[in-house]
């Protein structure tokens, strides 16, 4: 098993299914300048999502609109250098021991790639704006990839077994 503690929660999964990729040799490597998500999961066969925790987020109100849109663009960056990163990992043009085998073995027709933000205590209603607004931004990757966007609580990430246990 690995276990991830990130924004005061815990996520655990078979080592087979999951790649840190925030600390791996091939976020080191690829240097700086990129961000990353904490980790890609594969919860179901050829399925990978791309898992941002976070403890808290801006709303989207008239006076904090700017730290919103900041949050907004910062958080999606993550997504996307995270994707591009393991896209080149599965690629091989990157090599990194702790990317799972099965990863690897990908069937690149059949992939399905979720991003999915964790935020802890936030409440359900708070949701909905926060996954518009990811869903507008990250529009052209949606299009181009059939990606999909989900902004979920703690609650609902382990009702979903995203989430062992929160702190």
């Amino acid at each position: 098993m690995i276990q991830v503690r990130e924004s005061n929660m815990l996520f655990e999964f078979e080592e087979e299914q999951i790649f840190p990729i925030e600390n791996s040799q091939l976020h080191t490597a690829i240097g700086e300048g990129i961000k990353s998500v904490e980790f890609v999961v594969s919860l179901k066969e050829q399925e990978f999502a791309f898992i941002e925790a976070k403890s808290s987020s801006p709303q989207p109100t008239k006076d904090n609109q700017e730290k919103f849109d900041t949050f907004i663009k910062d958080v999606s960056d993550k997504f996307v250098h995270a994707f591009n990163m393991f896209l080149t990992a599965i690629l091989r043009r990157y090599h990194d021991e702790a990317i799972p085998t099965n990863f690897l073995e990908m069937n690149k027709e059949k992939a399905v790639f979720k991003f999915i933000l964790i935020i802890k205590g936030h409440r359900m209603e708070w949701l909905p704006p926060l996954q518009d607004a990811f869903s507008k931004h990250l529009l052209y990757h949606r299009k181009i990839w059939g990606s999909h966007v989900i902004v979920i609580n703690e609650e609902l990430a382990r009702d979903y077994r995203l989430v062992k246990e929160w702190m």
